[in-house]
């Protein structure tokens, strides 16, 4: 995807031209060129519905997690230039942490016994 700074002609332009471009207003006031997204056709494939079901599992959890009154703030200060809180929800919803160990030995079965649990958080590299 393109941008676009400080081209006076091209400043604040959002739409399509012709069937190939598309043009977006960033929150930050830049302006993002793309190729237009081409209609799929056919019936979805079953890794597409599984991808689905997990972002819309992902958005209901984001939008929960945004205004719960416990983690809504966390969310704002966490959130950076660009994202919002309901963006580092749903990152934090489509990439959960791996559990590596549970460990046992301080459990009692009684309340307030403790259960410790190593969990590593595996980001991806973007290509």
């Amino acid at each position: 995807m393109a941008k676009s700074n400080l081209n006076v002609v091209m400043q604040g332009a959002s739409g399509k031209i012709g069937k190939t471009l598309v043009f977006r207003q960033s929150k930050t006031g830049e302006t993002n060129i793309a190729n237009r997204a081409m209609p799929r056709t056919g019936a979805a494939t079953t890794k597409e519905v599984a991808v689905r079901e997990k972002f819309l599992n992902a958005t209901y959890t984001a939008k929960r997690l945004q205004h719960d009154p416990v983690h809504g703030p966390q969310y704002l200060v966490k959130a950076t230039k660009g994202k919002s809180a309901y963006l580092m929800a749903m990152g934090d919803c489509l990439n959960p942490p791996k559990i590596k160990g549970i460990f046992l030995e301080g459990y009692t079965g009684a309340i307030g016994s403790e259960i410790t649990v190593r969990a590593m958080l595996l980001l991806r590299k973007r290509a």
